[in-house]
């Protein structure tokens, strides 16, 4: 430590070593009703905890003041001075008897509590009790903040604040990891979310596990687990809430099986699982679906929100009793139901409709039941532009005023499931928070919403948590001072090195510009591009410039860790910050390699010798070294942090392990892509074309390179070269088959003749002959979008000498189409 620094903590001990000699805990006091209820009680005791925290001294708690102290009256406010507070409003007020920190309702006292405490210093951005940020002063300032004639009243802006833990992306229940987060970081997000005035915390109940495993139960069974953190809730007056694509838990698919007239009817066939709800005009059905209900609600009686949706993607049955009727209505059917059986068990309850997918617009004919919720999710938004904006989608907008006015009309409330703080749909390490927060606020604020559901995922959500931070005080103020706030945090986290961090936190910004929910989900797939695709420019530029900003961020950060006056507390904030970049910064490298591997594969395949060939092959084993090696150190970086801390945005958890949603399963198949092409060189090769799994064909190609030394013969005298042949690869005029004839020089010996992508067209399949021999036919696929196996004859040559291979008569139809031709001799083939 440099002798400046000793001299700044010596002159500040020193201080406060005076103040602490002149004025004692024993001239403050903390003051409740004798009939003071556990809220009440609970913020009483936050306070002298902080206080004990602040000033190193112990507050008491009593219900009168002793002599001569200031007192801190918490929850003394009368019925008439609570008028006008609202639900949730409370009031920082100066009397005569002292300062009264109090609220309405059952929230009201703690957020006055931690609004006093936020004006002494201390700040949560993040629900990570190393991370909260408490000041050391003297008693006398303390005194000074409170005796200062304060006479502030607060109210919010949204009604609805809710938290929406995602338990799918937790993992299953009793593994030690999975386990450990809902013991050790729950309780910690709802402290926070106490503290930053939200006010509730709702339980995710869904249908869709991230590891691909059929997992759905856990969030079931979590809920147990979520049960036991109840006292921490109700002691902050938090509202305890459900929701998800969570009908499986009331109308299982077995179940569905064993009832085949409750089935949905889909192009008249019925259909179970997937994303295919129930038919909910069959009666018996739905009342097996409400009667699981109302057990689920017996069973659980502290629930007082619920969200229960249909099927992600629901598909809808389309039987004579539904088909005329829009998915919309249907939903809105169900959902009266659910609310009214509901309202019968928990009078209080909040019940919502989810405007979604098949039914996000308003039902078509059927009023929703007065006092129902809907909660409208606009899917696929671009998050660097405002919702207000001519950008952003017009359907997303009317749904908008649509639902705006029905709510009007049925006295219901108006919720946004906003996607802003989400971990990793909102793909990559958003550090800062969205541009767009404060103009969607005030917009919401002025037509009409209540308020917001936000989904959030565990295991990164620290890498979008200033998001959530900024956007809790935007919820509850859409006015609030969001480039003060920005401010105050640098200069809280990070003292001296703020300037270099708030550096450092926009060059992360500047890698990731793209803001299009789920649109650049890297490394899962860059734009739904499979492995070994054809990667744009576009792409490649977009990589070029993440690696160059994600770079400075992490040199930036590291220059600053090797400052002297850094303390511990903010060098250890700077190290967790380093460690996201660089795991975040080795993904995109990692995709870079991926890029390079793709080439090179492509060039081997197009290679002009097979000298060629192996040298490009060898080039694609290097990158994939690189790649690994990479992948090893992200999975080092994991390692050195408790699982569930939240710093890696696009990781899950499994058997209580951390793993990768992205770049590690992606890894794997690059691996399994380069040996198939090291082990499997062929001793000749003849092609047309790329085999990368996308929809052009060949004839697109030909101002590329090829393999293949070919002659072109078929039974059409005008067509003499292969690029000529049409969309259907026969002569467009012409509506029958067009035999297509390859010629070449080849020895004796065993060959595989390969068809990439092979789209239907109309026909069914087509022929395939050698020496004027039929080899085997070729079945074609309905769609050239989804990529299938690469369709294979081999055969074998019996002469050395020229063969002719036969694109002979298809079945069907016009014709078809495909990008690749390849044809193969094998080292192991001979006469």
């Amino acid at each position: 430590m440099s002798s400046r620094s000793d001299w700044k903590i010596l002159v500040a001990g020193l201080c406060l070593l005076a103040c602490a000699c002149n004025v004692h805990a024993s001239q403050l006091a903390i003051v409740i009703a004798d009939e003071a209820g556990e809220v009440e009680r609970f913020a009483a005791e936050e306070l002298q905890r902080y206080l004990k925290k602040i000033t190193g001294e112990d507050v008491s708690v009593g219900t009168q003041s002793p002599q001569g102290a200031q007192a801190l009256l918490v929850g003394s406010l009368s019925a008439s001075e609570k008028e006008g507070l609202g639900e949730e409003g409370y009031v920082l007020r100066s009397t005569d008897r002292g300062l009264i920190l109090a609220g309405s309702g059952r929230r009201g006292t703690p957020y006055a509590v931690y609004d006093f405490l936020e004006r002494l210093g201390c700040r949560w951005y993040y629900p990570d009790p190393e991370d909260e940020i408490v000041p050391r002063l003297a008693m006398e300032a303390v005194l000074s903040v409170a005796g200062s004639n304060l006479d502030v009243t607060e109210k919010p802006d949204f009604s609805v604040r809710m938290y929406r833990f995602l338990n799918y992306l937790v993992g299953p229940c009793g593994t030690p990891g999975s386990d450990a987060i809902m013991k050790r970081s729950v309780p910690n997000i709802i402290d926070w979310l106490a503290k930053n005035r939200m006010n509730i915390f709702s339980h995710g109940l869904d249908d869709d596990p991230a590891d691909g495993s059929d997992n759905r139960m856990d969030c079931s069974d979590r809920l147990k687990q979520q049960k036991d953190l109840l006292p921490e809730m109700r002691k902050r007056g938090l509202v305890f809430g459900v929701g998800g694509h969570c009908s499986f838990l009331f109308m299982s698919d077995e179940q569905l099986k064993k009832h085949p007239e409750w089935i949905a009817k889909i192009n008249g066939k019925p259909r179970v699982g997937d994303f295919a709800m129930f038919c909910t005009r069959n009666e018996e059905a739905v009342r097996y679906y409400l009667d699981n209900l109302i057990s689920f609600i017996k069973e659980n009686p502290a629930i007082e929100y619920f969200a229960l949706w249909p099927k992600d993607g629901s598909i809808w049955c389309e039987c004579e009793r539904c088909k005329d009727t829009s998915p919309s209505d249907r939903c809105a059917e169900l959902a009266n139901r659910i609310y009214t059986e509901i309202k019968k068990s928990v009078p209080h309850a909040q019940v919502t409709y989810f405007a979604y997918g098949g039914h996000s617009n308003p039902p078509k004919t059927l009023r929703l039941i007065d006092g129902l919720t809907v909660t409208l999710c606009t899917h696929s938004r671009d998050m660097a532009v405002p919702f207000s904006d001519d950008r952003t989608s017009l359907g997303h907008r009317n749904r908008f005023t649509k639902w705006r006015e029905m709510t009007r009309q049925t006295g219901g409330t108006f919720v946004f499931h906003g996607k802003y703080a989400r971990e990793w749909g909102l793909v990559g390490f958003h550090p800062l928070p969205l541009s767009i927060l404060q103009e969607d606020c005030r917009w919401f604020r002025q037509n009409g919403l209540d308020g917001f559901e936000l989904p959030i995922g565990h295991m990164g959500r620290r890498t979008k948590s200033f998001n959530l931070y900024v956007l809790a005080k935007l919820m509850w103020n859409a006015d609030a001072d969001v480039k003060g706030i920005i401010d105050d945090y640098f200069n809280r986290c990070y003292g001296e090195a703020a300037n270099r961090m708030r550096q450092a936190y926009e060059e992360v910004e500047l890698a990731q510009p793209d803001l299009r929910y789920w649109y650049y989900s890297f490394p899962i797939k860059i734009a739904g591009m499979p492995i070994g695709g054809d990667y744009t420019p576009e792409m490649m530029d977009y990589v070029a410039n993440a690696t160059k900003h994600l770079s400075k961020a992490e040199a930036c950060v590291k220059r600053q860790m090797l400052m002297v006056d850094n303390s511990k507390a903010v060098h250890d904030r700077m190290r967790r910050f380093r460690d996201s970049v660089t795991y975040t910064l080795l993904g995109w490298e990692g995709f870079s390699d991926f890029i390079e591997i793709a080439q090179r594969l492509s060039n081997a395949t197009t290679a002009s010798d097979l000298d060629e060939n192996a040298k490009q092959l060898e080039a694609a084993r290097h990158f994939l070294q690189i790649a690994q090696t990479k992948n090893q150190y992200r999975q080092g970086l994991i390692g050195n942090h408790p699982t569930g801390s939240g710093l890696f945005w696009d990781l899950s958890a499994s058997d209580g392990k951390p793993i990768f949603l992205s770049s590690d399963s992606q890894l794997q198949g690059y691996v399994k892509l380069v040996n198939e092409h090291l082990t499997s060189r062929p001793e000749k090769v003849w092609q047309i074309g790329f085999f990368d799994n996308s929809s052009a064909e060949f004839g697109s190609y030909r101002n590329k390179p090829s393999l293949v030394r070919y002659e072109v013969g078929t039974n059409w005298r005008d067509l003499k070269k292969w690029p000529d042949c049409s969309d259907r690869h026969m002569p467009s005029a012409q509506k029958h088959a067009c035999e297509i004839e390859l010629v070449f020089d080849a020895d004796a010996g065993q060959y595989t003749f390969t068809v990439g992508q092979v789209s239907r067209g109309s026909a069914d399949s087509f022929e395939v002959q050698v020496d004027g021999q039929k080899v085997g036919a070729i079945a074609t696929v309905f769609s050239v979008y989804k990529p299938v196996a690469q369709p294979k004859i081999d055969f074998v040559l019996k002469q050395d000498g020229k063969h002719a291979l036969t694109l002979g008569s298809y079945k069907g139809g016009r014709g078809y189409s495909f990008d690749a031709l390849k044809l193969e001799k094998s080292r192991q083939g001979g006469k």
